[in-house]
Parts: C-alpha cells; sequence; structure tokens
C-alpha cells in the first residue's frame, strides 16, 4: 500500500509519465553519477553523457480548441505510448507542462541526440492520434536538447540548470524554424 501511495506521488495521473517530484528525488543521483565518469577517467567512454530532452506538442491549444480536452488528453496518452516505444526503459520521461515533455537520456552519447530527436519526431508525426468518436487529428512536437556536462574537459563548469536552459532555447530555436523538428 505504501509503495503504491509512493508510485502514485511520482508519476503524473494522465499520462503515466513521471512527474516533477520524481525529477527532483532522482536528478541528484543521475547528475552525480554523471559528474563521476567525467571527473574519474581522462576519457570517459562513449556512453557518458547525460542528454536533457525537451519538447512540446506544436499547435497542441488548436488541439483542445478545436476538439475539446478531452481529445487533448487523448493526444498526451497516447503521446506517452509513443515516447515508451522511442526510448528506453532506463530514461526518465518527465510530463514538464501541459503539453511539453522532458526526458533525461541516461548514459548515451551526445553524439546521438539529433538522430534520436529525429526518431521522436517521426514516431509523432507519421500516424495520426485518436481522439475519439472515429476522429483522428495529426500532431507534430519540436525538440530542443542538450548534453550534460555542457563541456565534457569542465564538467563542473555549468549545473544541470544550464543544460536545461539550453534546450529550452534550442526548442524556441526549432519552434522558429518551423517547428516539427
Amino acid at each position: 500500500r505504501t509503495a503504491e501511495l509512493r508510485e502514485a506521488s511520482l508519476t503524473d495521473a494522465l499520462t503515466g509519465l513521471r512527474n516533477r517530484r520524481y525529477l527532483e528525488l532522482r536528478l541528484r543521483d543521475d547528475l552525480r553519477l554523471c559528474l563521476r565518469r567525467f571527473e574519474h577517467s581522462q576519457t570517459p567512454g562513449p556512453d557518458s553523457d547525460l542528454v536533457l530532452m525537451l519538447l512540446d506538442l506544436d499547435h497542441f491549444k488548436q488541439v483542445n480548441d478545436a476538439h475539446g480536452h478531452a481529445a487533448g488528453d487523448a493526444v498526451l496518452v497516447d503521446l506517452a505510448q509513443r515516447l515508451r516505444l522511442v526510448f528506453r526503459e532506463t530514461d526518465s520521461l518527465v510530463r514538464w507542462g501541459g503539453e511539453e515533455v522532458l526526458v533525461l537520456v541516461r548514459e548515451t552519447s551526445r553524439d546521438d541526440a539529433a538522430e534520436l530527436a529525429a526518431r521522436v519526431c517521426a514516431a509523432v508525426r507519421e500516424q495520426a492520434f485518436d481522439i475519439g468518436f472515429g476522429q483522428t487529428v495529426q500532431v507534430t512536437t519540436s525538440i530542443g536538447f542538450a548534453a550534460f556536462p555542457l563541456d565534457p574537459q569542465q564538467p563542473q563548469a555549468w549545473d544541470w540548470q544550464a543544460s536545461l536552459g539550453l534546450a529550452d532555447s534550442a526548442l524556441y530555436a526549432a519552434k522558429a524554424r518551423g517547428r516539427d523538428g
């Protein structure tokens, strides 16, 4: 019973994704482990980075306005399912805001982040979202990402929030460049 309550307190009720409380509890350990890889090795392995990926559904307000909030909820639930198929179980998918998701991609290479982001965009774009009553909507997503540590040569130079800020700026750049990317 206690385990069920704890799990519920760390999970977004609608999507089943993790919530910000989970992130607060888990992130410190993730950052420590990642920093240890860089500080105690001259050449950290190829899968030493922690990639922060921030994604936002494009024009999501239009889905809610045109079809209602139940349709928007259906899109968010389906989005969570699609993301689970792209990311590994060891990665954390966190509902960051209304239609924003923050993904912590653990033990990965920053060099693989662009390809992973492209796979996420394709998973969202390539199949319409079922919103019930025989209706579907096409949705795309914009993604910004950054690696932690920002500078592998000076892993302590910037904190994770600097990486998050950079990912957020990259997200807005993707939106400014036409979205769906």
